[in-house]
């Protein structure tokens, strides 16, 4: 026994889940100390790959949030709703020509566009001309699919004009974060 150094206490009720040897795992060395547990508890293991794709997941979908708070639908989330639903944010990557969305097609998923990627979005006006709008890094389209009334359609095609990549979130996932925590103005049925 060495020397006592830190107390790690976790708790449910505080939601105080420490941990440690994340150090050892970023910069793959030795870990600087040694953990004897006082009393029994539940620990997880996480392999050094795993926990670089977190960290490197979470590098990405950070800022996704002040994104999001410009999005009508999620003005009223609280900062921790706010990155509750960037949480459920996964990427892919288009080529360029790839039609990411196309106007009039049932929709479930909104696009955030990541740093360096480029899309055009197409949308067809009610006297039959349409409208052409370059997006680019930060923009995002699909979010007409989380606002309420039963139309559920996309309202332009947007196609990848360079290798892109976007954070897409599912319709499915903001309901999970919502669920019954709390009543918006704003239905995502």
């Amino acid at each position: 026994g060495g020397k006592k150094v830190h107390v790690y206490e976790g708790s449910r009720e505080n939601h105080s889940h420490p941990s440690f040897g994340e150090l050892a795992l970023m910069y793959s060395a030795p870990r600087a100390a040694s953990i004897i547990a006082q009393t029994d508890g539940r620990l997880w293991a996480l392999h050094r790959f795993a926990y670089k794709k977190i960290v490197a997941d979470q590098g990405a979908r950070k800022g996704a949030d002040k994104i999001l708070k410009k999005i009508d639908v999620f003005k009223s989330f609280t900062s921790e709703e706010l990155k509750d639903v960037a949480s459920y944010l996964v990427e892919a990557t288009y080529v360029r020509g790839d039609t990411i969305i196309t106007e009039g097609e049932a929709g479930d998923s909104l696009y955030i566009i990541l740093p360096g990627g480029s899309c055009e979005s197409v949308r067809t006006n009610v006297d039959g001309t349409s409208t052409t709008q370059g997006l680019s890094e930060n923009d995002y389209f699909g979010d007409e699919i989380l606002k309420g009334g039963s139309e559920k359609k996309y309202l332009s095609t947007v196609t990848a004009t360079s290798k892109s990549t976007c954070l897409i979130l599912q319709k499915s996932d903001v309901k999970r974060v919502v669920g019954s925590k709390r009543k918006t103005g704003t239905t995502m049925a």
